[in-house]
């Protein structure tokens, strides 16, 4: 019953993919844009404030130093870095607001001050030492270089005798890149039972339909569900015939 149902639902959300392939095809033919839209400018009024200080003689690190509240544990997001690009303002006016700073976070920010080379409040968090400071590296350096040798040290993923890489489940990760960490901040969320909206909101998405799509279930969730809902179909029988959940 639960194959018939799994294969039900797989394919009606291929139905879905066809159309909105189907309409995005449509909609460049008649000339429509379709995809991410144009980043939107600073706001005017942020503009013309940080005109004022540096014409009042305020430096670029006083007006940097804007970016980070350390006291009220919030970063502001003024720029943002798409493909290689750094561009002004954000997509939407939700990717354009504060971001909310854990006591932790902060920690480990100022804590990497002290280390790397840039440490400047002017100065981006991964700086590029090849392009000395003026980018930030690019997402794909930064998890050769941290993240991925983090997550064999936490014993997160490894490495196997063929060369693949393997979460903890043996199961082989076929992609380990820097956007996927999103889709496991919702689905550990997820698991943990965080409030969604919470989860919306960490994330910035603009709808819940989007959250729901970044969060997945593991393996054994899906086994423990399956449990729950044949323990309370059919107990007295199971215990009848000496059956034990499959783990």
């Amino acid at each position: 019953m639960f194959q018939i149902l799994g294969s039900i639902a797989e394919f009606e959300r291929e139905l879905l993919r066809e159309r909105v392939r189907a309409g995005m095809a449509q909609a460049r033919r008649t000339g429509k844009h379709v995809g991410r839209p144009a980043l939107r400018k600073f706001h005017l009024a942020d503009i013309q404030r940080m005109r004022q200080a540096r014409s009042e003689g305020a430096s670029v690190r006083k007006l940097a130093a804007d970016f980070v509240l350390w006291e009220k544990g919030q970063i502001k997001i003024r720029q943002t870095y798409v493909h290689n690009i750094v561009q002004d303002g954000a997509k939407t006016k939700l990717s354009k607001s504060s971001v909310e700073m854990h006591s932790l976070l902060a920690a480990v920010l100022q804590k990497w001050h002290e280390q790397t080379p840039y440490g400047n409040p002017q100065d981006y968090v991964f700086a590029s030492t090849k392009l000395a400071g003026r980018k930030p590296r690019i997402g794909s350096m930064i998890v050769e270089d941290y993240l991925r040798p983090a997550a064999i040290r936490a014993e997160v993923i490894s490495v196997s005798e063929d060369g693949h890489v393997r979460d903890k489940e043996g199961n082989v990760v076929r992609r380990f890149a820097f956007h996927t960490f999103r889709h496991s901040l919702a689905s550990i969320l997820m698991a943990g039972g965080e409030n969604p909206a919470v989860i919306q909101a960490t994330l910035r998405h603009t709808s819940l339909d989007m959250t729901m799509y970044y969060s997945h279930a593991r393996k054994q969730q899906t086994r423990d569900a399956q449990g729950m809902v044949l323990e309370a179909i059919m107990p007295k029988r199971g215990q009848e015939r000496g059956l034990e959940t499959v783990q």
